[in-house]
């Protein structure tokens, strides 16, 4: 794997997982946000494989992270959302959410389950005052790629597939944070549903 390679693809997948804690008591919802830092190469293995080098554990823990997170975070702010008639879910999805990528395919899937999750809400709660947001980043320069030639275990076949994408410049997290806020200032009664934001010399 490349380095630059290796850079687009930790943009592209990221590198934390998030999950809620959630408490309830009869007049009280207790949210805690907690961030787990993961191994670099057992992330990058979990993600890019092929379907038949099957890695049941690895298929768990993203579906365990992409989906059941996100599903965590609506059921811990939705109910309180509704009750204000007024609130703003930003998801951060993926340019996998979109076309599968070969060597990301669970992965892939998993961004498409917060594609679904995302239009379920707006269409189960229009008119209610709730926007719904999904960020679409492709391939994004981090920080991380100073760790890269630390990556074991890769699925080698896995990353040959798409280890030929031509080179372009990169964006930058400044780039998806900016994607965020434009969806976010807008005025109530606009609502930006999807934001893709590519590098300009590569479209999915």
């Amino acid at each position: 794997m490349s380095r630059r390679t290796s850079r687009r693809r930790l943009g592209r997948v990221g590198m934390f997982s998030s999950s809620w804690r959630m408490s309830r008591a009869p007049n009280r919802c207790k949210t805690s946000w907690t961030r787990r830092r993961r191994p670099l190469g057992q992330w990058i293995s979990s993600l890019t494989m092929l379907m038949k080098n099957v890695d049941q554990d690895s298929w768990e823990r993203m579906i365990e992270i992409n989906c059941k997170g996100i599903l965590n975070g609506v059921a811990a702010v939705l109910p309180g959302m509704l009750a204000r008639k007024s609130g703003h879910i930003v998801n951060i999805s993926s340019d996998a959410g979109r076309k599968v990528f070969a060597g990301l395919g669970v992965y892939s899937a998993t961004k498409m389950f917060i594609e679904g999750i995302s239009q379920a809400l707006r269409l189960e709660n229009c008119g209610s005052g709730l926007r719904v947001t999904s960020i679409q980043p492709g391939d994004v320069t981090t920080s991380l790629v100073d760790h890269a030639n630390a990556v074991s275990g890769v699925d080698e076949e896995a990353t040959k597939m798409f280890n030929d994408e031509p080179e372009c410049e990169e964006l930058q997290s400044e780039d998806v944070s900016r994607a965020v806020l434009y969806a976010v200032m807008q005025p109530p009664h606009v609502a930006v549903n999807e934001v893709l934001v590519q590098p300009r010399d590569r479209s999915v």
